[in-house]
């Protein structure tokens, strides 16, 4: 679905991706682990267009994506939903949501879903009831849960067939943690794809097919969150988890 390989990008001369090469298949979820400065964040946002790659290959569906602009990627199936949030200030939650609403399958070339099988603004206040309650209010007067919940939806209005999630649980309180990972999980059992970004190694584990950590913008280590739940060691080295 989603293939990097041997992808190097950074800021100005200096290199963050040195060389990564990783991979997400159809209805999988995949966790992108790391300290803070492995280039997770640079990942994403070279997936999307966002940062220019100096070498390697980033393919969607077997046709390479790195020279196309942001909007290009986003209308053929990926939805980044970023660190931050990046809620629109100026817009209530209802308007946040429909500015980046488009109509399902548009943008598939020949890959249509069945009717009713895309989101709409009442398919998310059923998964997200609480926007509706909070509709018409400013996006930035949510709670930081509440955002990220917003974040998310935003994402889903755009028909994606690949959602990027870029540290959905960072700042947020355990309740909303539990909630946040309760949305993802939902997701993944619809079927859709998944790469996410986190710092809570148990929220990855549990939501992961199968995981990689990067370190200085290289992959070293990828496996099954089995595997890396029973490897102390790794777990040690490479996330700096306590032994």
């Amino acid at each position: 679905m989603l293939s990097l390989v041997d992808v190097y990008a950074g800021y100005g001369e200096g290199l963050v991706l040195k060389g990564l090469s990783l991979e997400v298949r159809e209805r999988q979820v995949v966790a992108l682990l790391g300290r803070n400065g492995a280039g997770k964040t640079t990942t994403m946002r070279a997936i999307m267009g966002l940062l220019p790659i100096q070498r390697g290959e980033i393919t969607w569906r077997g046709e390479p994506i790195h020279r196309l602009q942001p909007h290009e990627i986003s209308r053929r199936g990926i939805a980044l939903v970023p660190q931050g949030r990046r809620i629109f200030p100026s817009l209530t939650v209802t308007e946040n949501l429909l500015i980046a609403a488009r109509e399902a399958g548009r943008h598939r070339r020949g890959r249509e879903r069945p009717a009713g099988s895309g989101w709409t603004l009442e398919r998310i206040y059923e998964l997200f009831p609480v926007l509706r309650e909070r509709g018409t209010i400013g996006g930035t007067r949510l709670s930081g849960g509440e955002q990220q919940m917003l974040a998310i939806a935003r994402a889903l209005m755009t028909q994606p067939d690949l959602l990027l999630c870029d540290e959905p649980s960072e700042g947020l309180a355990p309740i909303m943690v539990e909630r946040v990972a309760g949305v993802l999980k939902t997701l993944k059992e619809s079927g859709l794809a998944i790469l996410l970004v986190e710092q809570n190694l148990e929220v990855a584990l549990a939501l992961a097919d199968y995981v990689y950590i990067i370190d200085d913008g290289r992959v070293v280590y990828q496996g099954l969150p089995g595997e890396l739940a029973r490897d102390e060691a790794a777990q040690v080295r490479f996330l700096g988890a306590s032994a």
